[in-house]
């Protein structure tokens, strides 16, 4: 490997006005790419519980309480009617994002 003249390994400072720009533009990109994140985000906060349930705690948990076959029946109705909300709300929300021709 040959050089033409002395090689030469130059730093640049933190306050040179190319850095400022570029780190400005890179700091502006980031907080323009956060705002859709953060709307996608705030969507589905409705569907944290269900994301955050645990499927054996729950089975456990119904089980301890010992509820009759009406009880059960009336939770497990009560559980698909919520379901069923959260589905059609889903719906609504995909039809307003999607545009179908």
């Amino acid at each position: 490997m040959f050089f033409s003249g002395t090689p030469l390994l130059e730093a640049v400072g933190l306050h040179e006005p190319f850095v400022m720009e570029l780190r400005a533009t890179i700091k502006n990109a980031i907080s323009k790419a956060l705002i859709p994140m953060r709307a996608y985000a705030e969507q589905y906060e409705s569907f944290l519980p269900i994301l955050n349930l645990d499927p054996a705690t729950y089975v456990r948990l119904f089980a301890a309480f010992a509820a009759s076959t009406l009880q059960a029946r009336f939770r497990c109705v009560d559980f698909m009617q919520t379901c069923y909300t959260q589905k059609t709300i889903c719906l609504l929300r995909l039809e307003r994002l999607f545009d179908v021709f």
